[in-house]
């Protein structure tokens, strides 16, 4: 206790001490003194199962009215330095003697006898004992021997009122918000291990609460019109986030660990799946992709960050998309001249017009005043080599928009359910991206039939089934997508039926014609004559990503060799790339 601090004149210790003999002595006498007709007919006659403590009691007739008014002038005096009211003062005296005495698990039959009243008499005092708890004069605790709540002073208290010292001097223990979301994950963790019930859960996290009233995550959430259900919701969902970066907190298993009534979570869960919960209405907690309650999962919104983390937001936001291993920003992509069929080019220019930012929010906007969705998905398709991926590459630099790249390897877990997690958590990713982004980046699903392809009958394993969940989520997530995707596929009679109303555009990708050929090797060749190129053009059906393979082989003679390979032998590059049926398949570019 720091020794600068200037003591009370008003001496604690020894009125407590004067007036917890004197209850000791009257027990229920100086309660109907305080409140007239508290304890209705008096002291209760004495039983042997609720021995009273101390001497004989005098009762209140043995009381002069010189004493009663001492007494009364004590209480009044204590309740001054406790901050309480005169009942709640007398209640404070009774846990004070008895804590002292060795009881550091004082319930309501203890009270009882204290005050020689009865068991239904002392009931009274519940809600006085929630009050001394909330102002930090007693601790609250739950039994796990009786399934009731305990009490005793704090030990910090007690030595505060030896010393005679202020109360408001005792320093609790300081925790940061961190700290203090998972110290209330862990009490809904003793909660879904039926280590405590419902009531005591809230009743914790409510005196938590009070004692970290001056930390500013907690002012800010208090501020909010939330109930303190709500906001211990929001706590886990704080914890969630901090524990696995990003992480969702599903609904169904965070409500089953708070409630030890599957009824209380009826109306909770309802409300949630219709957006209409509190945390939703004041922008906290987002509701991702959830075809069922099961399957539901909530987000903090940039909101519910923001309040959360403060001015560490950045720590867990901004720094992520400027490190991810799979952004890709318009000036890392080098420019490259592409060569496709009049029709084709037609397409990727129409496209590309439309996602140049300033005509892409006007498209947006009218979009959303037609009630149609804002969200435009491409689909490009063909064989491989014909310049799916690098015409999205291209797109991208052109209109000045980050590309984040899905690696469909990574989006698959040999883990039951792991598999979903991972392809919302994408696309939640790009959501939080696109807010935080000037412009809206390009979400690229390469190959994605992979993830794409036809669903399968969910009785024949569990991997279809898996597999066709991870589609539903991603038909919905497209169907209500704001943002940009482009999926490639070099096999679209692969995939599902249902992906063909997702796509806006839908963009084939055909072999080069020989004119475009000449065009690409006179493009990456040009010391080629023009009937060289016409040749090669004519005499091999290549794709542009085959001719690219060529290229660098070129290119590896050339240094190789210090001069440039004739005609004859790229010719001999080429019979080599396309490798007749009877030697073997394509060995091309893919």
């Amino acid at each position: 206790m720091n020794e600068n601090v200037q003591k009370t004149e008003f001496n604690a210790r020894k009125t407590l001490c004067y007036l917890s003999k004197n209850l000791e002595e009257s027990n229920s006498s100086i309660l109907n003194l305080i409140q007239p007709d508290f304890i209705e007919g008096g002291r209760r006659k004495k039983n042997k199962r609720f021995p009273s403590f101390g001497n004989e009691p005098n009762g209140e007739e043995n009381l002069t009215n010189e004493e009663k008014s001492q007494v009364v002038l004590k209480i009044n005096e204590l309740g001054e330095y406790l901050k309480t009211e005169a009942m709640d003062s007398v209640l404070f005296v009774a846990l004070f003697t008895l804590t002292v005495n060795g009881n550091r698990s004082i319930d309501l039959d203890d009270i009882a006898r204290f005050f020689d009243i009865s068991s239904i008499d002392a009931f009274v005092f519940k809600s006085k004992l929630n009050t001394l708890a909330e102002k930090n004069l007693i601790r609250k605790e739950y039994s796990h021997r009786s399934s009731e709540s305990v009490y005793y002073v704090d030990e910090k208290v007690i030595n505060a009122i030896s010393d005679n010292l202020p109360l408001d001097t005792i320093k609790h223990k300081v925790v940061d918000k961190y700290a203090f979301t998972k110290q209330v994950s862990d009490w809904i963790e003793e909660r879904s291990r039926e280590s405590i019930d419902t009531d005591e859960l809230i009743e914790r996290v409510k005196r938590y609460e009070n004692e970290n009233r001056d930390m500013e995550f907690v002012q800010t959430i208090l501020k909010l019109p939330l109930h303190l259900e709500e906001r211990l919701f929001f706590y886990e969902m704080c914890d969630d986030f901090l524990s696995v970066r990003g992480q969702l907190t599903e609904v169904d298993c965070t409500l089953t660990d708070i409630y030890d009534s599957p009824r209380c979570m009826i109306p909770i869960a309802r409300a949630i799946m219709e957006n209409e919960h509190p945390l939703q209405k004041e922008d906290l907690m987002e509701l991702q992709s959830a075809g069922m309650y099961s399957d539901a999962e909530v987000v903090l919104t940039d909101r519910g960050k923001q309040i959360f983390l403060g001015s560490d937001v950045d720590l867990f936001t901004k720094s992520d998309v400027r490190t991810a291993k799979n952004m890709l920003i318009p000036d890392d992509i080098k420019h490259k001249k592409l060569f496709f069929t009049t029709k084709t080019a037609g397409e990727l220019d129409f496209l590309k017009k439309n996602l140049i930012p300033e005509q892409f929010h006007k498209l947006q906007d009218r979009l959303s005043d037609k009630g149609l969705p804002k969200g435009v998905a491409v689909l490009f398709y063909g064989e491989p080599g014909t310049g799916k991926t690098e015409s999205a590459l291209q797109i991208a630099k052109a209109t000045g928009r980050k590309i984040v790249h899905v690696d469909i390897s990574a989006s698959k877990s040999c883990w039951f359910g792991e598999s979903e997690k991972i392809i919302k958590r994408i696309f939640t990713n790009y959501k939080d991206l696109c807010k935080h982004e000037k412009e809206t980046p390009i979400l690229l699903f390469n190959e994605a039939d992979a993830l794409f392809s036809k669903r399968k009958d969910v009785n024949s394993s569990n991997v279809a089934q898996t597999e066709n969940a991870i589609q539903n989520i991603i038909l919905e997530e497209i169907e209500k997508l704001d943002g940009i995707l482009i999926a490639t596929t070099n096999l679209i009679q692969n995939l599902d039926s249902a992906f063909d109303r997702r796509f806006l555009f839908k963009v084939r990708f055909d072999k080069p014609t020989v004119e475009a050929k000449k065009a690409i090797w006179q493009n990456k060749l040009e010391w080629l004559t023009d009937e060289e190129c016409t040749k090669l053009a004519q005499s091999f059906n290549l794709s542009g990503g085959e001719i690219d393979n060529i290229v660098r082989k070129v290119v590896m003679e050339e240094v190789l060799n210090g001069e440039r390979p004739n005609c004859e032998f790229i010719e001999g590059l080429c019979r080599n790339e396309k490798m007749d049926d009877s030697k073997g398949k394509s060995i091309g570019f893919k």
